[in-house]
């Protein structure tokens, strides 16, 4: 389980510091304001990370199966991601805070939900 974990987790970690520097150069340095350009960061994440954890995690070819398996883990998780990114931001005015702290919440579900596929 531990070496599935730091899998997971390095691939994760790359896409988390892609997400957070990309929210953090779009919403915080460059004020822009539209939340609905999340939608467009978390889409790019999403794709990034479906080739990531097939090549290290999932250890499948792409193909339709390997996007099924993907995308049931990963599309309940990009939306429970940006509810609780437009809620939280509504009151709390430091994105790339509250993005690091919903993101740490989404990756430790990912752990699990990853883990069970790689038996």
């Amino acid at each position: 389980m531990l070496r599935k974990t730091f899998k997971i987790s390095s691939v994760s970690g790359f896409n988390f510091l892609v997400k957070n520097i990309l929210v953090f150069l779009i919403f915080d340095i460059f004020n822009y304001s539209n939340r609905t350009f999340y939608i467009f960061i978390l889409i790019y994440v999403f794709i990034q990370s479906y080739f990531l954890h097939l090549r290290f995690t999932l250890k499948k070819s792409v193909g339709f199966n390997s996007f099924f398996i993907f995308s049931r883990i990963n599309l309940v998780l990009i939306i429970v991601d940006y509810v609780i990114f437009s809620l939280i931001n509504k009151y709390f005015s430091f994105v790339v805070i509250s993005t690091l702290l919903i993101t740490v919440f989404v990756h430790s579900i990912r752990v699990m939900l990853f883990a069970k596929e790689m038996d």
